[in-house]
């Protein structure tokens, strides 16, 4: 199964679910699905457990506080990333039959993976620009929460930034600010019910609330638009050095460039042919 075949049909400006092939949820052009499966499962342990950490550990709700969003919405996304890799080193079913899914569902997975790209941004610059004060004092356990909740989120969609082949489009602007309102009655609830603010900046009775209300939108668009523009660099880079999708049955796989017209992937010591794609 050619998965070097993946139209490059992505739109940057339009999302169009039947232009988007989910093969490039499972592959990679720098390794193999298998070690791809690998190094998101570690990530999801590793968010995981620094996510139940922080709830044990809280003295309160934390639904209030941004950080806990963001911890969630990864994991969200690395069980769905975990999930569909399993599905496909497991079978190694064409991308058509995850393409098969209603379009609803594949839209939701994809939105899954751009929030949490946008958010761990926005609050990995935040928290080392305005918040690692709050490391002073703390113990190796809420140093490491503290941590993971603010700077792991960052490092994990880094990652996947660098391996996956997963577009971004401007046009997820609009479920996002859904989602960054979303929160913000969340954390208007939690003022309500708690009787604090989780942040002190957000503090309405503070002088200049609105433009510290400002700088956020403004911090999490610029994030968005940010991500964005780096993926989609991203990806004109790899089209414009022919870079296709790696599959191979062990190990990492070498870089796939396209050569007189025919996709040359390695794949361990296997030789096929299909079409216009060669394994060597």
């Amino acid at each position: 199964m050619p998965v070097s075949n993946i139209p490059k049909t992505h739109n940057p400006l339009f999302v169009r679910m039947a232009a988007f092939d989910d093969g490039c949820l499972v592959t990679s052009v720098h390794c193999t699905p298998e070690f791809l499966l690998c190094v998101r499962a570690v990530s999801l342990v590793f968010v995981t457990a620094t996510f139940v950490a922080s709830l044990v550990r809280a003295k309160g709700p934390t639904y209030g506080e941004f950080s806990s969003w963001n911890a969630f919405s990864t994991l969200v996304y690395l069980a769905a990333a975990v999930f569909n890799s399993f599905q496909f080193v497991r079978s190694d079913e064409n991308p058509s039959l995850m393409n098969s899914r209603h379009a609803v569902i594949r839209y939701l997975i994809w939105l899954s993976y751009v929030i949490p790209a946008a958010n761990s941004l926005a609050i990995f610059v935040l928290f080392f620009a305005t918040s690692t004060s709050q490391l002073s004092g703390q113990d190796a356990l809420s140093t490491w929460i503290t941590l993971g909740l603010n700077a792991g989120p960052f490092v994990v969609m880094l990652s996947e930034l660098l391996m996956n082949r997963i577009p971004v489009s401007f046009t997820f602007i609009i479920p996002y600010s859904v989602y960054g309102l979303l929160y913000l009655g969340a954390m208007f609830g939690f003022h309500a019910v708690q009787n604090r603010w989780p942040y002190e900046l957000l503090d309405t009775s503070r002088d200049y609330a609105a433009a510290y209300y400002a700088g956020v939108i403004a911090a999490m668009v610029v994030s968005f638009l940010v991500v964005a523009l780096v993926h989609q660099g991203r990806d004109r880079r790899r089209n414009r050095f022919g870079m296709v999708a790696m599959q191979s049955n062990f190990g990492m796989g070498r870089m796939a460039r396209t050569e007189a017209g025919v996709v040359v992937v390695v794949a361990g010591s296997e030789q096929a042919s299909e079409s216009n794609t060669v394994y060597l």
